[in-house]
């Protein structure tokens, strides 16, 4: 299973019926022995790292999470400037592949991990862009003939999460 970013801000770092007065402090682990470069490090380690920082040291009732997509978001502009690889999948889709019981069609349901952040998609192997269809809540069902489905998400008409593409055969594969 993926841990998005929210599942990570979410995380509960004090377990159930520890007194925090015995904590003196958190860690997060990057065990690099499968990842080849400090580029590739940083994009691991970012944003998650914002996400288990604020998760210790603030206390879970000052926690807000459209609060800290901000943060993370003045962050990126930051590293941009700086030349800081980080990994811009809060911005990606949330993507849930089904099959009918009958196993005749695949339906496909999408969400947005941040607020603000509008879907769309296409069937056709073009490009999803503003201009094509906007998801509306209502699971897709794939249509006979497709051959790809790609999804990306927009804010304001500019794309900010990364082109998600999958064969018809990918779906098929991963529909559960």
């Amino acid at each position: 299973a993926v841990a998005r970013l929210k599942d990570t801000y979410d995380h509960e770092v004090i377990p159930p019926g520890v007194d925090s007065v015995y904590i003196l402090g958190g860690q997060g682990n990057l065990w690099t022995e499968q990842i080849p470069t400090p580029y590739q490090a940083e994009y691991m380690t970012y944003p998650r790292a914002f996400a288990l920082s604020e998760s210790l040291w603030s206390p879970k009732y000052k926690k807000n999470w459209e609060a800290f997509v901000g943060k993370v978001e003045d962050h990126f502009v930051r590293f941009d400037h700086a030349g800081i690889n980080y990994a811009p999948s809060m911005y990606d889709p949330i993507i849930k592949i089904k099959k009918s019981k009958d196993n005749e069609t695949i339906s496909i349901e999408l969400a947005a991990e941040i607020p603000g952040l509008a879907i769309h998609y296409t069937f056709d192997n073009t490009i999803p862009n503003k201009y094509s269809p906007a998801y509306e809540g209502k699971a897709l069902v794939v249509p006979a003939g497709a051959d790809a489905f790609r999804v990306i998400t927009l804010r304001d008409g500019k794309a900010l999460g990364r082109l998600i593409s999958f064969t018809a055969e990918d779906l098929r594969k991963r529909a559960k």
